[in-house]
């Protein structure tokens, strides 16, 4: 249980940390994009906003006053000029946008730069005339431009003015101070963070809910899955989510039912066969047909004697109670030794060795299940006849030989047996126990496979009702074997190699 939550928790966590990192991301590049987008939108704002400032203010400039100026050398209406470059310097004071310089410039005679032809008023305080404008920094005198300095920090945007002539005289030059603007991105910066935050932690919550989520719908599949890897086929998983788990956890309760009908149906088989023999057929590649097949097999019956009258003087409580446990005993010997359980006929058992899987030592492994079949129901009646109850004696008959394998009924009811001439003769064999008043009686087909591990009784060949020919028949007492406990390593030892 300790490593089941240890590594819930670490997936938990990789899950956690796994979300905040793609928020953390994806959060971050989304404010990377829209404050730059953002930036390039102020300040294509400003820049408009400026030539538009810069036009409106070459309107407030009389032609004249600038052309006076230029033809006297700045000797007169220099105050006049003054005045009005102020009045725009001062009207260009807003809460958007704040005019830092304003000043005229001409180009020299030879056109290769301009230069500041007056003075350059920033607060009311004058720059010295005759300061060069780079002469990379050009003008267009049919359009206004922009440009800011190489340390950014003024916009200054130029509007030509004409004279009578139409011709371009000088341009009114009007720096704008990139400070607010700054300003303004730092603002939205600001906001961007906090929007960053509130993302994150907004993230983590969701991280935190999602991976509990998500690890405990897993850790309840985990469990299901482990249960019934332990073999607790009934366990099922509860949830009730609307997502792909409870998809799965649908599937796997699908396959759980499966498991436990298939384990349903295997102890109900086991019921039938030897678990050596349910082993070896669960190891098999390729699906059981039970369609009829010819083969060798060794068949056992067994029958109580007296049973008839017995039942006759016991109450019926007391004959399914006493069934039972002698049953519970033979069938317990029966798959120790790997028979088949082929069916119950009244009080008596029909029993198949070397079925459905093959057997090499079928005839030893019967003649060894009658013996011990003897013995138990000897130490039962005993302890029957302690409790002051009836005791029982039974007979057993023993043949190998071909039978068919197969489905016998219809399709609504159907049964695997054997039939063949070779369950006729071990049937009448039993029967003959009674004439002969011997407790086990083999065919001769049985004694030639196992006669030098038993001591048997030679019988005169009997008639076997049904049958034309006579058989040779054998009998053996279980209290008369010897090395019983020597054959059982044999069987073991033949069987190692196999497994």
């Amino acid at each position: 249980m300790g490593i089941r939550v240890d590594i819930l928790m670490k997936f938990r966590t990789k899950l956690f940390y796994s979300f905040i990192a793609l928020g953390f991301m994806s959060t971050l590049l989304a404010l990377f994009i829209i404050y730059g987008e953002a930036s390039r939108l102020i300040f294509q704002e400003i820049r408009s906003t400026v030539l538009s400032l810069t036009t409106i203010s070459e309107e407030l400039i009389h032609p004249q006053a600038v052309e006076d100026y230029i033809k006297s050398q700045g000797d007169s209406e220099r105050e006049a000029l003054k005045q009005e470059l102020l009045r725009i310097q001062s009207d260009s004071h807003r809460s958007d946008i704040y005019a830092e310089h304003v000043y005229l410039i001409k180009k020299d005679a030879s056109g290769a730069y301009y230069y500041l032809f007056g003075d350059r008023y920033s607060l009311g305080t004058p720059y010295s005339s005759g300061e060069v404008i780079p002469a990379e920094i050009t003008v267009p005198f049919v359009t206004s431009h922009i440009h800011s300095n190489e340390w950014g920090s003024w916009l200054s945007g130029y509007a030509p003015i004409r004279g009578e002539d139409g011709k371009v005289m000088a341009l009114l030059g009007l720096d704008v101070r990139t400070k607010e603007i700054y300003v303004e991105l730092e603002r939205l910066f600001f906001y961007g963070l906090i929007a960053f935050a509130i993302s994150i932690l907004v993230a983590a919550a969701f991280a935190y809910f999602l991976s509990k989520l998500v690890s405990s719908s897993l850790g309840t599949l985990c469990d299901t899955v482990q249960a019934i890897g332990n073999g607790d086929f009934s366990c099922r998983s509860h949830l009730h989510t609307q997502d792909e788990f409870n998809e799965l956890s649908m599937a796997i309760n699908t396959m759980a039912k499966g498991l436990e009908e298939r384990e349903r149906l295997k102890s109900g088989f086991a019921r039938y066969v030897s678990q050596y023999a349910l082993d070896e057929l669960l190891k098999l590649d390729q699906p059981i047909t039970l369609k009829g097949e010819r083969r060798k097999v060794t068949l056992l019956f067994s029958d109580i004697r007296h049973f008839t009258s017995m039942a006759e003087e016991l109450p019926p409580e007391e004959v399914l109670k006493m069934l039972n446990e002698y049953f519970e005993e033979m069938i317990e010997v029966v798959f120790s030794y790997g028979g088949t359980l082929d069916k119950f006929i009244g009080d008596g058992m029909m029993v198949e060795f070397g079925a459905p899987m093959d057997d090499k030592l079928q005839e030893l492994h019967a003649v060894l299940a009658a013996i011990q079949m003897q013995l138990r129901l000897e130490e039962l009646s005993a302890n029957w006849e302690k409790e002051g109850r009836r005791s029982l004696e039974m007979g057993i008959g023993i043949h190998t030989g071909l039978a068919v394998l197969g489905n016998i009924g219809s399709e609504k009811r159907m049964e695997y047996t054997a039939i063949g001439d070779a369950v006729n003769v071990a049937s009448r064999l039993e029967r003959y126990t009674k004439k002969a008043d011997k407790s086990i009686i083999v065919s001769k087909s049985v004694y030639d496979k196992v006669e030098k591990h038993f001591v048997f009784e030679p019988l005169k060949e009997i008639e076997i009702s049904g049958r034309r020919e006579s058989i040779e028949a054998y009998a053996l007492d279980p209290h008369q074997q010897k090395d019983l406990r020597q054959l059982e390593l044999i069987i073991e030892q033949h069987r190692l190699p196999e497994d």
